[in-house]
C-alpha cells in the first residue's frame, strides 16, 4: 500500500504540472505544445490529455491521438469525472504492457499519466 501510495503521488505531481503547463498556455492545444510539455517528463510516462466529453486530445504513446477511441469509459477517467481523481491497473489496449494509471480533472479537461 505505501508504494502505491508513493506512486500516485508521483503521478499526481507530474499531472498538476501538465496543467499548470496547459493553463499558463491559455489551453493551447497544439501538438507542438504538447510535445513540448511531454519532453521535460520521464521517458517511460505516458502522458493522455482527454477532454470532458472523453475524446483524446494528445497521447504521448500514439502518433494519431485524434483517432483513438473515447477514452470516457475508462476506469480511472469515470471517477475523476466524479471525484476529481481516479485511479486503476490494467493492460494497455494501445501498448500491451499492464500501467498504474492516474487521472485528474482540471474543469475543461483531464490529464492522465501512467508508469509500466
Amino acid at each position: 500500500m505505501y508504494r502505491e501510495d508513493m506512486l500516485e503521488s508521483r503521478l499526481r505531481s507530474y499531472a498538476d504540472l501538465v496543467a499548470e503547463a496547459l493553463e499558463s498556455d491559455g489551453l493551447k492545444t497544439d501538438s507542438t505544445r504538447f510535445y513540448s510539455i511531454a519532453s521535460f517528463l520521464p521517458e517511460e510516462l505516458r502522458l493522455t490529455v482527454i477532454s470532458r466529453q472523453g475524446s483524446v486530445m494528445y497521447e504521448s504513446s500514439e502518433q494519431g491521438a485524434a483517432e483513438m477511441d473515447s477514452h470516457q469509459d475508462r476506469p480511472e477517467v469515470q471517477n475523476a469525472l466524479l471525484k476529481i481523481e481516479g485511479n486503476d491497473i490494467r493492460k494497455s489496449i494501445t501498448t500491451g504492457l499492464t500501467y498504474y494509471y492516474y487521472a485528474k480533472s482540471y474543469g475543461s479537461f483531464l490529464v492522465r499519466v501512467a508508469l509500466p
